[in-house]
């Protein structure tokens, strides 16, 4: 399994590489306007939802609402309002509040750029393969909703799952230093997923079907997750660069790991392109089935 995530995780590096060839061979630089025109301003606006949310006491504004008067008598199974478990509860509603401002700028952008994401990875396999998928508006809409469904249940999890973290690190503080680590695996893992659900989508896999793909090929998801994410750090280009970027490198990895010129799903033309890059010998046939 370890070996196996090496080998995927190397397949997405160098994927995310030849994203940047792909992009400058073909013209895919114009879809960088997109992310310029509207993400750029979402993400702004998240950002500062953020630094609001973060400096707000939310003890402080509880009691602001005198709370202790009007809540004395209630009794939750044992759970007074002036518990611990109250206090903590609080706590854990302000941890929610900023990782969700935190990484909702991030999500945003995923939804918000879906319909550009959508027609990308689809010029991507042309490109790649000769694959043509002729337009249907039913069929879009499904897969703009599916991205954005899938986007949002990457969301919720990745909130959970930290959350969670943070939950443990105030019963063992020595775990405090693996937070960021921990912290920037995971939301790798769940942005790289939501990227490669597009490509998925298109091999007619289920949701479940695709999770599945994903998890068995999770060092995919990270690499290219990991690429994403650390594009934020830079400010005004990496919000411009990482959606195009990152769902170009997403087709191509998985083009690499199961050769989708063989989709079934797909109206076949001869590539009029320049020459490509063939997928990896270890192609796996059974994901077709």
């Amino acid at each position: 399994m370890l070996i196996r995530f090496i080998k995927d995780f190397w397949i997405g590096v160098r994927a995310i590489g030849e994203s940047f060839i792909l992009i400058l061979e073909h013209w895919l630089w114009i879809y960088f306007l997109f992310p310029i025109a509207f993400s750029a301003g979402i993400y702004f606006g998240g950002e500062y939802l953020f630094e609001e949310l973060k400096g707000i006491n939310i003890q402080s504004e509880i009691q602001n609402l005198r709370y202790e008067t009007n809540l004395t008598d209630i009794r939750f199974e044992g759970f007074p309002t002036d518990s611990e478990e109250m206090k903590l509860l609080l706590v854990a509603i302000q941890i929610i509040l900023v990782v969700v401002s935190l990484k909702l700028s991030k999500y945003i952008i995923l939804i918000m750029m879906a319909p550009v994401m959508t027609i990308l990875s689809t010029k991507t396999e042309y490109i790649l393969t000769g694959n043509l998928y002729p337009f249907n508006f039913n069929q879009f809409v499904n897969d703009l909703y599916r991205g954005v469904n899938f986007a949002l249940r990457n969301l919720f999890r990745q909130v959970l799952i930290i959350v969670g973290w943070y939950l443990i690190t105030m019963v063992f503080p020595y775990l405090d230093d693996f937070t960021f680590p921990f912290i920037f695996c995971v939301g790798a893992f769940y942005y790289g997923a939501s990227l490669m659900d597009y490509t998925n989508e298109r091999r007619r896999m289920s949701m479940e079907e695709s999770i599945s793909f994903i998890r068995r090929h999770s060092g995919i998801a990270v690499a290219i997750g990991m690429f994403f994410s650390a594009l934020f750090f830079v400010k005004y280009i990496g919000i411009i660069i990482a959606p195009v970027v990152c769902i170009i490198a997403a087709t191509f990895a998985i083009h690499k790991k199961v050769d989708l010129a063989k989709n079934e799903h797909a109206v076949k033309k001869e590539k009029k392109t320049k020459k490509t890059p063939e997928p990896v010998e270890e192609v796996e046939e059974d994901d077709w089935d």
